[in-house]
């Protein structure tokens, strides 16, 4: 009975590290998009700051 329990809690390790091992994945797929995304909201304070398109100070006034 006993080898049958080290079996069991095995298989349950194995599949918490599975678990883990997916979250993980996900984690670093969130991590890896952040470089892009500050550099596209730095991208978009920069032309409001120079006077890019979409600024206020581009728009005409009524």
């Amino acid at each position: 009975m006993e080898e049958f329990d080290t079996i069991v809690d095995i298989k349950a390790n194995f599949k918490d590290l599975e678990q883990l091992a997916q979250k993980t994945m996900q984690a670093k797929s969130k991590v890896d998009s952040i470089p892009g995304q500050l550099s596209y909201s730095l991208s978009g304070a920069l032309s409001e700051l120079s006077g890019g398109v979409g600024s206020s100070s581009t728009r005409t006034r009524a």
